[in-house]
């Protein structure tokens, strides 16, 4: 586990020659990372596993949080980028706000300024809103949210 994660976090630091350039391999390996996650975190809790020094779950949570603020503050490329945004950080979004809200609240400023500092296309931008709305709403958007960004759907 150590070993993968080291070598995600690499991964991680040398992106602008490795990930960046290729969008769908950005997109991937933070999905890859999320996927990680979701099923430490799962394992953790099951096996109520103690660890000695920061625990693996927390340095993918960090990892995974360092990735969205790279992507929300790098030009936003396409949908796609947005969309994994999104899918991230509806999985992560209550724990980042748990374990570090001072990460939390750096990506919200992230979410704002991409929002606010750049012409975009209007999905994009209307996803950056869903997602400041949700932390905003922690995590749970209510009926008249939901209504707006999905019209064909009832609560």
């Amino acid at each position: 586990m150590e070993s993968l994660i080291n070598t995600c976090q690499e991964l991680y630091h040398d992106r602008s020659k490795l990930l960046r350039p290729d969008t769908l391999r950005w997109n991937s390996f933070i999905s890859f990372l999320n996927e990680m996650y979701g099923l430490l975190k799962r394992k953790q809790l099951h096996f109520l596993t103690k660890y000695e020094g920061v625990p693996p779950k927390l340095v993918l949570l960090s990892l995974l949080a360092e990735c969205c603020t790279a992507t929300l503050t790098s030009q936003i490329q396409s949908l796609a980028e947005v969309e994994i945004l999104f899918v991230v950080l509806t999985h992560i979004g209550k724990d980042l706000e748990t374990e570090t809200p001072g990460r939390m609240s750096l990506l919200d400023t992230c979410l704002r300024e991409a929002l606010l500092s750049t012409p975009l296309h209007p999905q994009i931008g209307k996803t950056l809103l869903q997602l400041i709305e949700l932390r905003a709403a922690q995590w749970n958007l209510p009926a008249q949210a939901v209504m707006y960004y999905y019209p064909g759907s009832s609560r």
